[in-house]
């Protein structure tokens, strides 16, 4: 299932993210993990494909995600929704951010070739928190908007972590990437009523649920809202992707 976004990008309802396929350090998740082989990777995006799953979410900071996924995305890429960041950069196990405009510019670049693509189907400006500080960056917007125009990225917006901000940033930008908590509804509503776009991160809230009825309980509260398009999920275990798939079907099946 697939939904449009700035009416030229087709991004399915689950997109897969990929911190775990480059970093296990310095990460939020409860148990620790091995970092997966390349054959592992390429079994895992062969089967978000069959699962029509074709949105990709990465970052210069996720360590070698980007990477690895140059070297190993299957298909060609017009199959891909591809999603990425800038603004921080993970070295020496310590995130570093710079939200000048010509660093932006020139991660951007640098995330182009990394990943071995022409273009970012949708690219994030990855907060350090202070949501509103970026939004009142205008020289930061003012290049997004010429590389958009250039055909370098096809949307843009912010990967937020606080509701206020990214209102703030949502209305310099097509869409944001938000983790759904109480203080979001502001930012949904004004969504819909813009024809903004939302895709949601860490609705599993970066672990991994065992039971059925979790999975779509999680899947019923971030899809609660129409201005939602997306949901990010991140996994490196088959299992954990098939299971859930398969309560994302049987959610709507049943609402």
């Amino acid at each position: 299932m697939q939904t449009q976004i700035n009416n030229n990008i087709s991004i399915s309802k689950i997109g897969l993210g990929t911190v775990k396929f480059g970093r296990n350090t310095q990460v939020k998740y409860p148990n620790k993990f091995n970092l997966p082989t390349d054959k592992e990777i390429s079994e895992l995006l062969e089967l978000a494909f069959s699962f029509n799953i074709n949105t990709i979410d990465t970052a210069p900071s996720y360590g070698t995600s980007q990477e690895r996924l140059g070297k190993l995305l299957p298909y060609s890429r017009d199959n891909w929704v591809i999603i990425s960041k800038a603004g921080e950069e993970f070295i020496n196990n310590q995130s570093y951010y710079n939200f000048d405009a010509d660093f932006i510019s020139l991660s951007l670049d640098k995330t182009l070739k990394t990943l071995k693509t022409d273009y970012i189907d949708i690219f994030l400006i990855h907060s350090d928190g202070n949501d509103l500080n970026i939004a009142q960056n205008n020289k930061l917007w003012d290049v997004l908007n010429k590389r958009k125009a250039l055909g370098d990225i096809k949307a843009f917006g912010v990967s937020s972590k606080t509701s206020n901000g990214g209102l703030e940033c949502l209305k310099k930008s097509d869409l944001a990437m938000i983790e759904l908590n109480d203080s979001s509804q502001n930012l949904l509503d004004y969504a819909y009523k813009n024809n903004k776009n939302i895709i949601l991160k860490k609705i599993f809230n970066s672990r991994h649920l065992n039971n059925a009825s979790s999975i779509q309980q999680a899947y019923k509260k971030a899809f609660s809202h129409p201005a939602v398009n997306s949901a990010i999920i991140g996994t490196i275990n088959k299992m954990h992707l098939h299971n859930n798939v398969n309560e994302f079907e049987h959610y709507l099946y049943n609402r």
